[in-house]
């Protein structure tokens, strides 16, 4: 729990790997299950023809596992995908910087949040969102929030990593 809220993230990043993580977000099935009536409880963002649910949209997704592959390798990361606790849980067992884990659990806070931000898009605003668009977004996010946390004394202990981030 402790690296859901860091300051690393911005606050919307938080709420909503908060809300996936406690499996609270309103997904296809969980308003089927909630007795709500939904058009059809397929995963809007693949082609998969796959259930809409929290582990489809955040590990097996296709569009969600090419934003997060592509993220994972410009943050020169390897995490094992998996249901979102298990990943943050992943996270912290690293023998990483706590500085590190903090920006790691950003990152994938951001994936998580432009993840369902592009599902409601395309749900609600009928816009189909390129990942290669929001990996561009997403990366400009991370650089950008990074930035602001330079001058902090947690900052400095993982300078270089924040240096190849803003490199790449």
């Amino acid at each position: 729990a402790e690296l859901v809220w860091t300051v690393v993230a911005q606050p919307k990043h938080r709420f909503i790997l908060w809300l996936a993580e406690q499996r609270r977000l309103l997904t296809k099935e969980r308003l089927a299950n909630m007795h709500i009536r939904v058009e059809d409880g397929i995963c809007c963002l693949c082609d998969g023809q796959q259930i809409e649910t929290t582990m489809h949209l955040f590990v097996e997704c296709d569009w969600f596992k090419q934003v997060s592959l592509k993220i994972l390798t410009w943050a020169d990361v390897q995490l094992l995908l998996g249901e979102v606790k298990q990943v943050l849980e992943s996270i912290k067992a690293k023998h990483w910087k706590p500085f590190k884990k903090e920006i790691v659990a950003a990152i994938w806070r951001v994936v998580i949040y432009h993840t369902w931000r592009a599902r409601n898009w395309k749900k609600f605003k009928h816009t189909i969102v390129q990942a290669d668009i929001v990996i561009v977004q997403i990366k400009k996010e991370i650089v950008e929030r990074l930035d602001l946390l330079k001058l902090s004394k947690k900052s400095h202990r993982c300078r270089g990593y924040i240096q190849n981030l803003n490199c790449h």
